[in-house]
């Protein structure tokens, strides 16, 4: 019988779900999105201790830009993790990706907790730290995301290693990877 633990965190995400007004009229998404921060703002003052966004190019969410509401969110809340909980790199440059949510890590004290799931491994989730050290891999080896990924699990696994381990190095330039084969 495993033991409960003595504390949980408790986070909320929200694609920025675009709502109805008291007479059913929708509301725009200008107004859906200033709604979401006002509920990070009131999360936080409740004690929740993670809100995450997601970015949706659909009529019914109003959230394109998860990097935007999140800064808008970090300007006004002290303590709460903020997330990404789904970013789309397919349609996006992932080293601007990147840049933008590093910036946005900066800006709000170190509350970002982005991960990235690649699409085709959907049980797998990275840290900030290890998509860092993607960038920095893809940049020196002149790769996509997705080749530099595969080439930080497969020298986290030669090495004996957990990827995010391996990959704090990376960022602290610590660790180099070569150009050897995944």
């Amino acid at each position: 019988m495993s033991a409960v633990p003595d504390t949980f965190q408790l986070g909320l995400d929200t694609f920025g779900d675009v709502t109805v007004d008291a007479h059913g009229a929708l509301q725009s998404a200008a107004h859906s999105l200033r709604d979401v921060v006002s509920e990070a703002v009131l999360a936080e003052q409740v004690g929740v201790d993670a809100f995450a966004v997601g970015e949706h190019h659909r009529p019914d969410f109003a959230i394109s830009a998860p990097e935007v509401m999140l800064a808008a969110i970090a300007a006004r809340t002290e303590r709460m993790l903020l997330g990404s909980a789904v970013t789309v790199l397919s349609t996006d440059d992932p080293v601007r990706v990147f840049q933008r949510f590093s910036t946005l890590d900066a800006m709000s004290r170190s509350m970002l907790d982005w991960e990235r799931v690649p699409a085709e491994e959907p049980d797998e989730s990275y840290p900030l730290t290890v998509h860092q050290a993607a960038g920095i891999v893809m940049v020196q080896l002149d790769t996509t995301i997705e080749e530099a990924l595969v080439r930080l699990r497969a020298a986290a696994y030669r090495a004996g290693r957990p990827v995010s381990e391996l990959a704090a190095d990376v960022v602290s330039g610590r660790y180099t990877i070569g150009e050897e084969q995944p």
